[in-house]
């Protein structure tokens, strides 16, 4: 039976989907927006190795120089991805209280969760599926589709800190696409979507909060923009080879 696969190459190419039956091969839509400049990581990386360095100075204080730089320098990559395996959990638990199950909260961002949904009460309509753009050659897994009230809403749920701007961006590439695609292959209509939000489930803080996102047809072609930077990025270099002497 096909199924649509990824692959993560080497690279700037980042994740990539495979279509089940035509195999076209496009970027996932947060590999895209990786091209968008992210300033605040470069002090939240700062931060991260000079905390790291404090609270750990006897895991490296004797080593060789070039194995305690190894060590710093690497603090902030394994934090971030301790804190994507957090927000697989969260989306995991997430995904599982919207198909029914109530398992026992193990962190506070599910405890957040819990309450978000009580609070809200959404009818599911669809949860972790692909959206496809066979013709801006896209790809990517939305959060969820729910029903709140009589309004069809595009949810997106993040544990991180905050929420930032490239999200409408993320959220736009969603709504937009041609359609969803099942692991086999078969092509649904995606359903009306009166709003976008995400729903920030930190997982530090009780603090939950709705967030509204405005995804539109002006996000929509800021994330093309994007993703024409993105394929230029991670095309062949632009600049030539240093020379010595003067180019005849």
């Amino acid at each position: 039976m096909p199924k649509i696969r990824t692959t993560n190459p080497a690279g700037f190419g980042g994740r990539r989907y495979i279509h089940p039956l035509t195999l076209q091969e496009v970027p996932s839509v947060t590999t895209i927006l990786n091209a968008v400049a992210k300033p605040a990581l470069v002090g939240w990386a700062a931060k991260s190795v000079a905390t790291f360095a404090v609270e750990h100075r006897e895991s490296w204080a004797g080593l060789p120089d070039d194995d305690a730089i190894a060590l710093l320098k690497g603090s902030p990559y394994r934090k971030r991805n301790s804190a994507a395996d957090s927000g697989t959990d969260v989306h995991s638990y997430a995904e599982g209280r919207l198909g029914g199950l109530r398992a026992a909260p193990q962190c506070q961002a599910d405890r957040n969760v819990d309450e978000i949904l009580d609070a809200l009460r959404p009818e599911p309509i669809f949860t972790e599926e692909t959206v496809w753009h066979s013709r801006e050659e896209y790809a990517g897994t939305f959060d969820a589709i729910v029903k709140v009230g009589d309004e069809q809403w595009l949810v997106d749920w993040k544990s991180g800190s905050g929420v930032y701007s490239e999200t409408s961006l993320q959220l736009a590439a969603y709504r937009y696409a041609e359609g969803i695609v099942t692991p086999e292959g078969k092509q649904l209509t995606l359903p009306r979507i009166d709003r976008c939000v995400v729903l920030h489930v930190p997982k530090d803080s009780a603090k939950w909060a709705i967030v509204p996102v405005t995804a539109d047809d002006l996000e929509f072609g800021v994330f093309r923009s994007v993703k024409a930077l993105s394929a230029w990025m991670g095309g062949s270099s632009p600049v030539g080879q240093r020379l010595r002497s003067v180019p005849a």
